[in-house]
């Protein structure tokens, strides 16, 4: 049973209120005791002017008593701003204010949401607080309560898009419930087009001349069945490289082709490597370094990934001399994501038994996302991390990216849309402004 037990002196408000003034006396009396302890400094050592001695005691514990009430101030300060950041970069991305993208999204998720779904509940996020480990619950107006996640996908493909996952074994991203995923905004898209693929073709032609239709759009696509070409645990959508859709086509020879596509709405990136339990993070700053001996200075490698000696084979797909650019690793900002995709498609069209002639990587963005095509660290002065990703590879063409509003454009001018996407449509509009 819990007892409430009154506060007869709240020791928190008390030092919240007098962090101010212990601000000025450690600036008075640090000065009092600094001359203090210059003028005076014979008189106390020989004891002639005990007086003296005392005010200059005063002072020295006066001094850091106030430094200790600005001390605790600061590092309670610093710790909430620390669980603040940590909480804006694991759901939303808030922390910079410059995205103003993400914003105006975020805004436009919140009118849907209390206009459109009618629902004003706020949705929920429990992390631990570091250090302390204990719970902490924040809400969001731009999620959705967990129980009604489903709302968060188009009417028309709702039960069909949760099914469909259900039947191949597809995890639904834990962001599943946050207005702003890139996975449902993903499958919002993508999914409706399954029915309708010869709309795709079209659109695809103006990378693949050969191409002669589209025949599927598959999700979170980790290669073929019985295949694990990059040693990663886990499954489809969940710890391990997932392409989010995986559009297979076929040529005018009848043969098998496929395009995995990396999809972007408001992500400031392409995915840093993480890092928390690399025990030794300052190896990551040192990109020759872990070039030349992967093995003993990448915690990936270290783990059993093969990424460094697919990316440094003979036969990989990178230029070598172009990924020491960097003075520190080439993946651990901005193309952690970028490389395992590419190496995923690399292995698949390598594998005479994946029943593919031709398996190529893309990225799909929102154009009004200006944030995610500035590199937090620039590549020879070029911020632009798709044409930055190119300069890696040593088949440039085998990367292609398009925007959201590119593929949707091509759409809106196909002849006698179906009724069923003129509703899509509509919705994609009226929530995401496309």
């Amino acid at each position: 049973m819990k007892l409430n037990i009154p506060k007869i002196f709240n020791i928190d408000k008390w030092i919240q209120n007098a962090e101010p003034h212990a601000r000025y006396f450690v600036w008075w009396f640090g000065i009092i005791l600094a001359l203090a302890t210059v003028v005076n400094i014979h008189a106390i050592l020989s004891q002639r002017n005990p007086f003296t001695l005392c005010v200059l005691w005063i002072c020295f514990f006066l001094f850091m008593f106030a430094g200790g009430i600005v001390s605790i101030s600061e590092l309670r300060r610093s710790k909430q701003k620390g669980t603040e950041i940590r909480q804006k970069i694991r759901w939303g991305g808030e922390m910079n204010h410059s995205r103003i993208f993400y914003e105006e999204m975020k805004a436009k998720m919140v009118t849907y949401k209390t206009k459109t779904l009618g629902i004003t509940e706020k949705g929920k996020r429990t992390i631990r607080e570091k250090g302390t480990r204990n719970p902490i619950t924040l809400e969001y107006e731009h999620i959705l309560p967990a129980r009604l996640w489903t709302q968060n996908l188009w009417s028309g493909i709702r039960q069909a898009a949760v099914n469909y996952f259900s039947h191949e074994k597809i995890k639904w991203h834990d962001q599943r419930d946050n207005l702003l995923s890139s996975q449902i905004l993903c499958v919002n898209i993508f999914f409706p087009l399954r029915n309708h693929l010869p709309l795709v073709n079209g659109f695809l032609k103006k990378f693949y001349p050969s191409l002669a239709k589209v025949t599927d759009i598959d999700f979170e696509y980790i290669g073929p069945r019985n295949r694990n070409y990059l040693k990663e645990p886990g499954g489809r959508g969940y710890n391990r490289t997932s392409a989010d859709v995986a559009i297979t086509w076929e040529d005018i020879e009848g043969k098998n082709n496929l395009l995995l596509v990396e999809f972007k709405f408001t992500e400031p990136n392409f995915g840093e490597c993480s890092k928390s339990e690399n025990p030794d993070r300052d190896r990551c700053n040192h990109g020759e370094v872990v070039i030349s001996s992967p093995q003993t200075e990448c915690y990936r490698s270290e783990v059993g990934r093969p990424y460094w000696e697919m990316v440094l084979s003979p036969q990989g797909p990178f230029i070598r001399e172009m990924l020491n650019r960097t003075q520190y690793c080439p993946f651990r900002y901005d193309f952690y994501q970028l490389m395992r995709n590419q190496l995923l498609a690399k292995c698949i069209a390598e594998d005479k038994d994946s029943g593919f002639h031709v398996a190529e990587f893309a990225v799909c963005y929102d154009d009004r996302n200006e944030t995610l095509l500035n590199l937090s660290h620039p590549i020879d002065s070029d911020s632009n991390p798709l044409t930055s990703w190119k300069s890696f590879l040593k088949n440039p063409s085998s990367f292609k990216h398009f925007t959201i509003q590119q593929l949707l454009k091509h759409i809106d001018h196909t002849d006698n849309l179906p009724s069923e996407l003129k509703q899509w449509r509509a919705y994609l509009n009226t929530r995401y402004g496309l």
